[in-house]
């Protein structure tokens, strides 16, 4: 599926439903989308869109939408839109967590890269590339004063794109309004402008960890662990107690050939000791959501008093 160029202005008034209405009167029988079943014209996704918001509730201010991406996806959209009511995609294959790797707090996308058979950067990272039209992507620090070229901070979002915020108050501390140049988003996500405008995604800010006063990252000591010997699979979480200190909790599941001791020593040979985990916990499997990440609340809290 094609998207709209990057430096191809669009309006600012009309809403997409609009936009979409106005694409059928002047090219009803324009293509207007392709899967891999069918391909439908304007008219026709129209049609299949009115038929769709036909079986719909009229008193609802949410719709689920659970399908395969495709003609019937799309129509499914338009039809949620066109009652004025907000779609809420979920994946068929897990509805448990939806699929949040384009930020929900903006716009579909806030930037735009051409991958090509080019190698990482010298730090294994990739480009994830310039903002797109009427959005600026900036690095700034804890303070949200912008960084320079290669420096590493967080990545925010500005621009036509970002929401306006959570339905739940509560959820809405990464928007920002009183900054230069509009609302603000906070993504959560690390990274760097390169010389070039490029922005480089490092890593979540929220996998950092302050130990003894020092940062540490803790997919790095996840990397070493999972490749000791007689780990089988492992995952590694920072939590804080009570004062406020942190420390990580390193998750195991383990071959027959486990020793800790081993472990913590083969750990010391690629990291320092402030990095090895305080705690292990033996798992009989990694809990994980069938999209492949971990589900975090299914991993047994250690306190620091030593009790589950």
């Amino acid at each position: 599926m094609q998207t709209n160029a990057q430096n191809t202005l669009q309006s600012k008034d009309n809403v997409i439903l609009e936009v979409f209405s106005s694409q059928v009167k002047k090219h009803p029988e324009a293509l207007a989308a392709v899967d891999e079943k069918a391909r439908v014209n304007f008219e026709q996704l129209q049609t299949l869109s009115a038929q769709i918001a036909e079986q719909l509730p009229q008193d609802t201010a949410f719709a689920g939408i659970v399908c395969d991406h495709g003609i019937s996806q799309i129509a499914s959209i338009f039809a949620v839109l066109s009652l004025g009511c907000a779609y809420v995609p979920a994946e068929p294959d897990f509805p448990p967590e939806r699929i949040r790797f384009m930020m929900s707090e903006t716009t579909v996308c806030c930037s735009y890269y051409r991958a090509t058979d080019q190698k990482p950067l010298e730090d294994g990272a990739y480009p994830v590339g310039k903002a797109v039209l009427e959005t600026t992507v900036s690095i700034r620090d804890e303070d949200l004063k912008p960084l320079p070229a290669g420096t590493v901070g967080e990545i925010c979002i500005q621009g036509e794109g970002v929401s306006l915020g959570y339905k739940n108050p509560s959820k809405n501390a990464a928007f920002v309004d009183e900054v230069p140049g509009g609302r603000l988003y906070r993504s959560g996500d690390m990274g760097y402008e390169l010389a070039d405008g490029n922005i480089v995604f490092l890593h979540r800010k929220d996998t950092q960890v302050m130990i003894l006063g020092k940062r540490v990252e803790t997919e790095e000591v996840e990397k070493v662990l999972a490749s000791c010997t007689g780990i089988e699979a492992a995952c590694v979480r920072a939590f804080e107690d009570d004062s406020g200190l942190a420390y990580m909790i390193a998750y195991v599941v383990v071959s027959s050939e486990f020793s800790l001791r081993a472990i913590r020593k083969e750990m010391r040979q690629h990291l320092t000791p402030f990095m090895i985990p305080e705690f292990f916990v033996k798992l009989a499997e990694i809990p994980f959501y069938t999209n492949g990440k971990v589900d975090d609340a299914r991993l047994p809290v250690v306190l620091k008093e030593g009790q589950y």
